[in-house]
């Protein structure tokens, strides 16, 4: 039975006077610390005041290392935004308490929502380990706790639902996306986290659910959205992409990184034990460090990124101004444009280059130099002759050289037989096809522009991946790409997270330079390559005896 607004306003009249002060003052670190007995880490007090400073409707996208304390303070902010009925404003006690406000916690499975709930039910009993004090192994005192109760409520379905509820008829909710968010519709809450969404499968899911569930579920009250987690090996460009539609409306979006360091309760021994020991980089980088994984697994890690990256090279380089000029650059540097075309709701991206020409000219101090980056989204598939007009207009602003297209599928193809039937410089590259007898185009791609990032670091020669990394020194890459410009930061981004099997990706920005470099990389490769001609007697033999031979006929 719940309790009754009296029950609640003598309950309430009857703690200490003492605590009145903080109780009015709603400061979230002193409610966790006096009314829950937990104290919150540095991650947790920095970025649960986000979500309250920010607007409402505001979308937080916590990356965080493991044991920062994510479930820990999301459940603490449902606590004080539940008891505060946060945002809720009634002219009568009465119609305040009467309102039944309810936060949501969400997570992939039920066993991590599940998680998130447990907690709630030992920090109500007193037993929760963040309630315990390390100096005198004691429990820190709850003075709020009673006001909260862990139960379980059965819906239409007759399926049991877990939630915690305050004495003032304010409710968490605690639900699985596993599946789907079947058991998100139909309601609306004033306060959305969902809690380690990174390892919802299939990720590719994760933008829907946002677009069609926490999107509508958050809009009655425009409810902060908290997207909180880890990031994963395979998950990785979900928070790439996240950051792109920011793009769109950046004051609506507020990024966040935390590193296991920032929790107090977290020994640096262990952190340290656990970097040494990590087989894998990547997985310490995003465990302890609360990163994008960026390692030595990484087609392209963050230091070759850093150097080809040039923040003095400026958004979009314009071609020639006159004919003079474009006399001048041709003695010493070609365009070349690359295309890749897009399904409904991706990015159609043209990249521009400027090459120094002939190749064999190409250093790291004369490096290749990113000129231009459109990127043409639209909500349906553009047609072809909608895309060649696009590139036909690249084309002839910059003068390519060659324009490479990804004819892939059959729009793409459809394009570069339109350019070619315009006397386009039209090359195409299917990514499926084959660039020798064990290697396809796009491999052949992504090698090649880990050569054109790396060209001057001591690695191995031979054809094939990069997969050991030296300590940089001395001037090292043929590629400079500007930093600034949504195009440039959204290719960055993309590039950070490549994974030689990564399929997501094939439609956007990083897929169109890496088509550029299966390109480029043939030239250059060709170019560069030592020209071993050891004297052979035999040989010119031969090649003096065939030419006898077509003389004679």
């Amino acid at each position: 039975m719940r309790p009754t607004s009296a029950d609640f306003a003598t309950a309430f009249a009857e703690l200490p006077s003492q605590h009145r002060a903080w109780l009015g003052d709603g400061d979230i670190e002193t409610w966790a610390y006096y009314g829950l007995g937990i104290i919150l880490n540095d991650a947790q007090v920095e970025h649960l005041a986000d979500v309250i400073r920010w607007p409402p409707g505001s979308i937080h996208v916590w990356r965080w290392a493991n044991r920062t304390g994510k479930t820990t303070g999301l459940d603490v902010l449902y606590g004080w935004a539940a008891w505060y009925k946060w945002r809720f404003e009634a002219a009568e006690f009465d119609d305040w308490f009467g309102r039944r406000w309810k936060a949501l916690h969400a997570a992939p499975l039920g066993e991590l929502a599940g998680k998130a709930y447990e907690l709630w039910a030992e920090i109500i009993a007193g037993t929760a380990e963040q309630q315990r004090d390390p100096i005198n192994q004691r429990q820190r005192p709850a003075l709020l706790a009673p006001f909260f109760r862990a139960t379980k409520t059965i819906d239409a379905n007759d399926v049991d639902r877990p939630v915690v509820e305050c004495a003032n008829g304010a409710a968490i909710d605690f639900r699985s996306t596993q599946g789907g968010a079947g058991r998100l519709e139909s309601d609306q809450w004033w306060l959305l986290g969902w809690d380690e969404f990174p390892r919802q499968q299939p990720a590719d899911d994760i933008p829907v659910l946002f677009d069609q569930t926490f999107l509508p579920r958050s809009s009655d009250f425009m409810a902060p959205i908290i997207l909180a987690g880890t990031a994963t090996a395979a998950s990785e460009y979900i928070y790439a992409e996240l950051e792109d539609y920011a793009d769109a409306s950046p004051a609506d979006w507020n990024f966040t990184t935390a590193a296991r360091s920032r929790n107090f309760a977290a020994s640096q021994i262990s952190i340290d034990r656990q970097t040494r020991l990590s087989i894998n980089k990547d997985i310490a980088n995003r465990s302890v460090g609360g990163e994008l994984g960026g390692g030595g697994s990484s087609l392209y890690p963050a230091f070759l990124l850093s150097n080809a990256f040039d923040a003095t090279l400026p958004e979009v380089m314009p071609p020639p101004a006159d004919e003079a000029a474009w006399a001048r650059f041709a003695t010493r540097y070609a365009f070349f444009t690359s295309l890749d075309h897009a399904l409904a709701h991706d990015d159609n991206v043209l990249i521009t280059t400027a090459v120094p020409w002939p190749p064999h000219t190409i250093t790291p101090d004369n490096p290749i130099v990113a000129a231009h980056i459109e990127l043409i989204r639209s909500s349906r598939t553009l047609t072809g002759d909608e895309i060649h007009a696009y590139a036909s207009r690249e084309v002839r602003t910059y003068r390519s050289k060659a324009l490479i297209i990804d004819a892939t599928g059959e729009g793409g193809l459809s394009v570069y037989r339109k350019a070619l039937q315009d006397g386009l410089p039209a090359v195409d590259c299917n990514l499926q096809g084959r660039a020798a007898k064990w290697v396809t185009n796009k491999e052949f791609g992504l090698q090649g522009l880990q050569r054109l990032f790396s060209f001057g670091l001591p690695v191995s020669a031979t054809e094939g991946f990069i997969d050991e990394w030296p300590t940089p020194a001395g001037p090292f890459g043929l590629l400079r790409i500007p930093t600034t410009g949504t195009g440039w930061q959204k290719l960055r981004r993309q590039l950070g997270v490549m994974r030689r099997a990564d399929e997501k990706l094939r439609q956007d920005a990083a897929m169109t330079l890496i088509q550029l470099a299966w390109y480029l990389w043939k030239l250059i490769g060709h170019a560069m390559a030592p020209r071993r001609q050891p004297f052979n007697i035999v040989a010119g033999q031969r090649r003096g005896r065939r030419r006898l031979l077509l003389a004679r006929r």
